[in-house]
């Protein structure tokens, strides 16, 4: 009989993931990930208070998606209408 290992469901894709950031090019790239798009996702979550989408429906939460990524972009924008850098003139 002697004893049984049990390997989680996605055991196989940690593992190649692990191999896959092991080399330190692929590593370099990994800790760009975390500072551009994962700090993102922090304040939709935190800052905006969107933890779960409250709307019914596909159609429901592609909306309230958009309307929190337009309002990840306005406040990335606002800093540079205040300086005077951008204007609606800047828009066509």
């Amino acid at each position: 009989e002697g004893r049984a290992i049990k390997r989680l469901d996605g055991e196989e894709a940690i593992a190649r993931q692990a191999a896959k950031i092991a080399r330190p090019d692929k590593r370099m790239l990994s800790s760009l990930r975390k500072e551009i798009v994962e700090h993102l996702f922090g304040i939709v979550k935190v800052i905006d208070g969107l933890r779960r989408f409250t709307a019914w429906g596909l159609d429901g939460a592609r909306a309230q998606w958009a309307l929190a990524c337009t309002a990840v972009n306005l406040r990335k924008l606002l800093p540079a209408v205040r300086e005077g850098k951008l204007t609606a003139a800047s828009f066509g």
